[in-house]
């Protein structure tokens, strides 16, 4: 696992392959963010094969289930990006479906680390964009 977050925007890089230990890793890392109460959003690189992981899956759905109203306050977006075809194939047509049920963010899959921060930097902009926000 490796993260990264730069200040001033408040974006998180996540970096993990598929094991019950980086579900964990991943946890501590938003747990600690969402403490912050400040809005952030969180790009989440897939590294290696896809794995299923039952008991990872869970411990993060159990998670997310708990922490979604958290998630939905403070979280710009969830960025998911990976290299796996299948998955792109299986999930580009419902990724924003899926992320925004199961995260409570707004969310996209993305093949590119760049594109995803792109458009983490642009869920930002728009959620603090007063001309935006006018009423």
């Amino acid at each position: 696992m490796k993260e990264t977050q730069t200040a001033s925007d408040k974006i998180i890089k996540f970096r993990m392959a598929a094991s019950i230990y980086a579900v964990k890793e991943l946890i501590c890392v938003l747990e600690k963010q969402l403490k912050k109460e400040e809005v952030f959003g969180i790009a989440i690189v897939r590294e290696g094969e896809e794995a299923n992981i039952p008991e990872a899956r869970k411990l993060f759905s159990n998670w997310l289930k708990d922490n979604k109203p958290l998630m939905k306050k403070y979280c710009s977006g969830v960025a998911l990006v990976t290299a796996s075809e299948s998955m792109q194939k299986l999930y580009k047509s419902l990724a924003r479906i899926m992320i925004a049920k199961t995260y409570g963010c707004p969310g996209r899959l993305f093949t590119k680390d760049e594109d995803a921060a792109a458009w983490l930097l642009n869920q930002r902009k728009e959620i603090f964009d007063p001309e935006k926000n006018k009423h």
